[in-house]
């Protein structure tokens, strides 16, 4: 029996209508667990029933279909609710259903009225649309001027879209013009004027660009009317410059607010730098005050007037001082300008502009400076309406930086002073400071060049007695794992010819900084001490980079590396003296720290708040200043004064516009630090870290920075004989001065960090000075004497740009007057040199070659001998004795080590022992310890320290023979290449734990006794066999430091064993009392004093006096200044090269030329070699020129210039020295007649002359062009 199921509870709802009969349906997903037994009444049973129970009433329904009141209930209360609170569809019910159909009609109908109203109200955008895609394809079809400026006023005016239209269609037709420039436009346009002229703007204005006009530009573009120096040096035209450039703007009525310097909101420090740009050499006439510009203000006071006025007088007088050599025209321009130390507003204004010769003395560019200090003190715009000048700059210059000593060094800060409580205790730091604490500064960017023409050079830099040259460098950074190195691109890295590109001069250093990176597991003996020697000088460089190219260290983090970098600069340079860095070099790097530091409590005076930027100091903006005017000058860069002073004026515009718009400004090339897309300039905005002056203390910082100075001088085995704090206690002892005493900064020494210049060739400065000086100047009457001057200069009234130029009264303009009168190039309009007859001169100029391996020439150490090689060679280490030493190759050169013969990398084994062989070979000498054994043979082991020699001649005052620095000279020696005798293949290295030597490196190279033996006999034979090089041996006077020569000591387990033998006896002994006599007078000469002494006889010789002396007579033939013999005929041969004097003569040396040829009581003698300047380019001795001028030059008279004519002249103040009596004084060269005219004649207008070159014949061929309209009865009417 089946079971009767249950009844459905459906009864408050129309069953028929309401019950979801689909759901039943086999493939919904919400199917019932029941079904229906009868519709009728609706009867279901569960799909799981369990058949019916059986009771004593019959039969009833089971368990499960009892339970289906749940499912039935779940159907019903989904039945009672609307459709929109049902999820799915698939379950309403046929009621629902009808609902959300007719509520889906509703809402059609709603949309269908919407689409309606819209498609109504989209009929006028429709339109508009229309319009606008006419305006968008009308502008991308024409070019439409000043387009964003015509929308900025549809914008501000309102315009419709047809308006809108109609004034493109108008400003296309040129109808119409919107003129409501914005400021970044007429900014934009001033910019163009500046560097493109009046012409570039009118070609903007008129295009569709439509920038400002030239009329509209003018009010908004200042003239600052910079006024420069052509009548000597005077404050009020200082005075003068400063109100224009940091005082109001009031020169022009139509001028607008914005250009006028207000007053600034709170002061700051100001730098004053001073440096020279090169000019052209010509002459200006000067309209505003009438005057001739661009003579030299050295030599200014030679004329009595440089005001032109109403003859032409004034001009000849100045062209007969030109020619005779009393004045010169200006070479270079001798700039001033003042910069603000400051996040913004740093650029440089130039406020001094003086016309020079670069022949005036210390004392001239001292007075300059003075007058701009006080100028700027005294000026109502300077110190008190912007802030004091707290440095003065400059780029190194020899002349600037004994100025920039004397003014900035004549006071010590001491109690009382506002800045003794900052530096009081600061050990080593120099105190001395100028008036109102001014100090001296050098450009760092200029040290950077300075350091890299030192790595650069041949004799390179000397670091823990190790030789850091171009080669030795060359060969670590290749080694660089992080750079794609070509050859061309490290040699060029390597190349000091262009000694001003500031990033090559960077990069440089910092690739020398990454060589600590290298992995030092494979370094044998030799490379382990230069990789040293190279960190060392590394960790020196990076902390002298960091502080002023990285932007995150703070200002306590950046005076902590300086001050870190100056011990360890001060610690190499007691090592190693002039060897390590010239004297100056050492002396502006100390003086660029000890201003950085100073710095910090001086602006700290005016305001703690104020950040000191160090990228600032120095004379960079000067040098950025220089660049625009440059840069406007387009294909011509050079400039004449009045031309300059039109630059500068430009330039002040453009400073004020890149200031605004930094984005715009192209820096230039040579003075980017890194030349990279996303930086290539750092400015104070990109230092973002703590640099506010009262941030820094600087006591904590010396206190920090001192112990890494000295762990890292530990670390590297270097050993000071007195610690700092010992140093620093003697007197007159600090970190300029280290040896205490005078200042190496000023020293005269050659500076080799500058191309080999003189540093110093000014008589008048003492050396030895460790104070500066203020000159006397009496600043009251200056003033009041310059002002009276002005006062009658303007009661004169105006003056004419016509002058008269004969007595008739005939008139021409004063600057055709001048350029004829000035015309120094006449003897050079027939030359065939093109360039020659058009500018004046010729093309020259020599490139830096280094040469290497021959292309296509295998190289290995098999068949090479390389730098870094081990070789023998013998030397004279006391001047009685020949002793064999082994020395690791430093230099390779083609030729001498002095000369600028190229540098190679290897040559050929087989080449070296040729008689033929040019090469010599420089190196550096292993101190060998003996290390005797009794079961093997006799080795020698290098206990890791190099041998240095003395070149003493007398015994110190302490009775030591000893030099207590080691200098390259004493640590480097050179030797044919004949001369050695490879050991590269001979050396082994061995660990230094397994031998008896102390040495600061894990490796040491070890030589067997018959290795050395063998190289011995086969020198000492070469040297005997060969006379051509019984004087080509170096020689030394002693020992310095080291064990030398090599030696062992009787003992049981060897024999005794010296590596040295005398040349008494030998023929060696007379080739070098040869080498050290006078040919002339075989008296014995100190080579250094050999031009001096062989000039004295050579000068006798010439002026017949006698001389009982002489052995062997000096000849006729071109004597040689070194040795008196013949040079006509190829021997002893003389040029010049790089300043240098050079001769194949056996007993010549080589010296400068320039320091040389000037007459010192000390080195009377002037006997140097000149170079012809008229045309045959042929070198000569001094004292032969007037033989050679007069063979070789029969019209020398009529065609040398006075200035060639000046630098043959024998002063007699000379010939006394060298012995000449009065009677027989030379007059060597009497000076030409000079034919100029000093009063003007008739022949100039009026009266025909032959065709000539003269200036006055030219001047009256250009009359007829540049004289005004003449009539016979009526004078020309003059325009004021």
């Amino acid at each position: 029996m089946p079971c009767p199921g249950v009844l459905l509870g459906w009864d408050d709802l129309p069953f028929w209508k309401t019950y979801p009969f689909h759901l039943h349906d086999p493939e919904s997903k919400e199917r019932p667990a029941y079904s229906f037994v009868s519709m009728v009444p609706p009867q279901i049973r569960s799909t799981r029933c369990l058949g019916p129970a059986i009771t004593a009433h019959g039969y009833l329904p089971c368990t499960r279909c009892r339970s289906l009141s749940v499912d039935v209930d779940v159907l019903l209360d989904r039945a009672r609710r609307s459709y929109q609170h049902i999820n799915s569809e698939d379950v309403l019910n046929i009621v629902q259903l009808r609902e959300k159909l007719a509520a889906s009609r509703e809402r059609e109908n709603k949309l269908k009225l919407k689409n309606v109203n819209i498609s109504d109200a989209l009929v006028i955008p429709r339109e508009h649309l229309t319009e606008y895609k006419d305006v968008v394809q009308f502008v991308g079809q024409n070019n439409v001027p000043a387009l964003q400026r015509i929308f900025f006023n549809s914008v501000k005016r309102g315009w419709g879209i047809k308006t809108l239209r109609e004034r493109l269609d108008l400003a296309v037709n040129k109808e119409y013009r919107a003129v409501n420039f914005p400021q970044h436009e007429i900014d934009l346009q001033i910019l163009i004027y500046e560097l493109g002229g009046a012409g570039a703007v009118h070609a903007l204005s008129h295009s569709y660009f439509a920038l400002p006009s030239l009329n509209t530009i003018q009010p908004y573009r200042r003239q600052n009317n910079i006024v420069p120096c052509v009548d000597g040096v005077r404050i009020t035209d200082v005075l003068q410059n400063i109100a224009a450039l940091f005082g109001p703007y009031t020169d022009k009525p139509g001028a607008k607010p914005s250009l006028s310097v207000e007053r600034p909101a709170q002061l700051h420090g100001y730098t004053l730098s001073f440096d020279e740009v090169a000019s052209d050499p010509r002459l200006d006439y000067m309209a505003g005050t009438d005057s001739i510009g661009g003579l030299c203000l050295e030599h200014i006071d030679a004329l009595t007037t440089v005001k032109v006025g109403k003859d032409i007088s004034s001009v000849e007088a100045a062209a007969a001082a030109v020619r005779t050599g009393k004045v010169h025209i200006a070479s270079e321009i001798s700039v001033g300008a003042i910069s603000r130390l400051s996040q913004t507003g740093y650029g440089a204004k130039p406020v001094f502009m003086a016309p020079s010769c670069k022949k005036g003395g210390w004392r001239d560019l001292l007075k300059n400076m003075e007058i701009v200090v006080e100028a700027w003190r005294r000026s109502e715009h300077g110190e008190a309406k912007h802030g004091p000048l707290l440095s003065v700059a400059s780029d190194g210059a020899a002349g600037r930086r004994a100025a920039m000593f004397m003014m900035t060094m004549h006071s010590e800060i001491s109690p009382g002073n506002p800045l003794y409580e900052s530096v009081r205790n600061l050990p080593g730091l120099n105190l001395r400071v100028g008036k109102n604490n001014l100090t001296g500064d050098v450009d760092w960017k200029h040290e950077d060049k300075r350091l890299c023409t030192c790595f650069c050079s041949p004799q390179g830099i000397v670091v823990k007695n190790i030789c850091v040259n171009r080669d030795l460098l060359l060969s670590w950074l290749e080694r660089l794992p992080d750079h794609d190195w070509s050859e061309m691109t490290l040699h060029s890295l390597l190349d000091p010819s262009d000694a001003q590109d500031v990033p090559r001069a960077i990069k440089l250093l910092l690739c020398i900084v990454e060589v600590a990176k290298l992995d030092s597991e494979e370094f044998d003996p030799s490379e382990m001490a230069e990789f040293e020697a190279i960190c060392l000088l590394g960790e020196l460089l990076d902390a002298w980079l960091q502080p002023f190219i990285n932007v995150q260290l703070s200002l306590s983090e950046q005076i902590e590396s300086l001050i870190k970098f100056s011990h360890l600069l001060c610690a190499l340079y007691l090592q190693n003296g002039t060897s390590f860095l010239p004297n100056q070099l050492y002396g502006d790097l100390q003086i660029t720290i000890k201003n950085a530091i100073l710095m910090v409590p001086k602006t700290r005076l005016i305001n703690g708040e104020l950040k000191v930027f160090l990228c600032l100091l120095g004379d960079d903006v000067l040098e950025s200043l220089f660049g625009r005017s440059r840069m406007i000058g387009g294909h011509s860069p050079n400039s004449s004064v009045a031309e300059l002073q039109h630059r500068f004026n430009s330039a002040m515009n453009l400073d004020r516009i890149y200031e605004r718009y930094p984005e715009l400004e192209r820096k230039p090339r040579r003075l980017a630090m890194f030349r990279m897309r996303h930086v290539d300039h750092l400015r104070p905005a990109h230092f973002q870290a703590e640099l506010r002056a009262k941030s820094c203390d600087l006591e904590a910082c010396w206190k920090a920075a001192v112990p890494m100075a000295e762990s890292i001088l530990q670390k590297f085995g270097v050993k000071m004989s007195v610690p700092f704090s010992q140093l620093f206690k003697r007197k007159a002892t600090d970190l300029m001065r280290p040896f205490g005493g005078k200042y190496p900064a000023i020293s005269a020494e050659v500076d080799r960090s500058m191309a080999n210049l003189c540093s110093h060739q000014d008589p008048e400065i003492d050396e030895s000075t460790t104070t500066g000086e203020q000159l006397t100047i009496d600043f009251e009457a200056m003033i009041a004497s310059e002002l009276a001057q002005l006062a009658a200069e303007s009661e004169a009234g105006p003056h004419s740009v016509f002058t008269r130029i004969n007595a008739d009264g005939h008139l021409c303009h004063k600057k055709a007057v001048m350029r004829t009168l000035f015309d120094m190039t006449h003897d050079t309009h027939t030359s065939h040199d093109r360039l020659q007859r058009v500018r004046g001169f010729t093309t020259g100029g020599k490139s830096y070659l280094r040469e290497d391996t021959v292309y296509g020439e295998k190289t290995s150490p098999a068949t090479h001998f390389q730098l870094g090689n081990l070789f023998a060679t013998l030397i004279c280490h006391n001047g009685t004795h020949l002793g064999l030493a082994i020395a690791k190759c430093t230099v390779i050169k083609r030729g001498p080590l002095g000369s600028k013969s190229p540098s190679v990398s290897a040559i050929p084994r087989a080449e070296l022992d040729l008689p033929s062989s040019p090469y010599t070979i420089a190196g550096q000498i292993y101190d060998l310890i003996p290390i005797p054994s009794t079961a093997g043979p006799l080795k020698w082991a290098w206990n890791g320290k190099l041998v240095s020699l003395s070149l003493l001649k007398k015994r110190k005052a302490n009775g030591s023979g000893k030099e207590e620095i080691s200098h390259l000279k004493n640590l480097q020696f050179s030797v044919p290449s004949c001369l050695i005798d490879p050991l590269q293949d001979k050396a082994e290295d061995f660990l230094t734990s397994e031998l008896p030597v102390s040495s600061e490196r894990d490796k040491t190279w070890v030589f067997m006794d018959a290795d050395l033996l063998d190289s011995w006999y086969k020198l000492w034979n070469r040297l005997f066999a060969d006379g051509d090089l019984h004087d080509k041996f170096p020689t030394f006077t002693g020992i310095s430091e080291g064990s030398f020569p090599y030696s062992v000591p009787p003992s049981a387990a060897c024999r005794s064993i010296i590596y040295s033998a005398p040349i008494a006896g030998t023929v060696i002994e007379q080739s070098n009392l040869t080498r050290h006599t006078c040919r002339v007078c075989q008296q014995p000469v100190k080579g250094t004093d050999r031009q001096i002494h062989v000039g004295r006889h050579i000068l006798k010789a010439i002026c017949g006096v006698p001389d009982t002396s002489v052995k062997f007579p000096v000849s006729n033939a071109y004597p040689c200044g070194m040795c008196g013999g013949p040079t006509n005929n190829g021997a002893c041969k003389v040029e010049i090269k790089s300043g240098k004097a050079l001769s194949t003569c056996p007993s010549a040396y080589s010296f400068m030329v320039v320091p040389a040829s000037k007459f010192h009581k000390g080195r009377p003698c002037t006997n140097v070699p000149v170079v012809c300047a008229l045309n045959c380019g042929e070198t000569h001795w001094k004292y032969n020129f007037k033989k050679h001028l007069e063979e070789r030059h029969p019209s020398w008279e009529q065609i040398a210039s006075p200035a060639f004519l000046a630098l043959l002249e024998i002063s007699h103040a000379e010939q006394t020295a060298l012995d000449i009596p009065v009677a027989k004084y030379l007059e060597l060269l009497p000076r030409p007649t000079v034919l100029i005219p000093s009063t003007p004649t008739r022949n100039i207008v009026g009266r025909k002359r032959p065709a000539s070159c003269t200036p006055r014949s030219r001047l009256a061929k250009e009359n007829t062009a540049t004289t005004p309209t003449r009539r016979a009865s009526k004078t020309p009417k003059v325009d004021s």
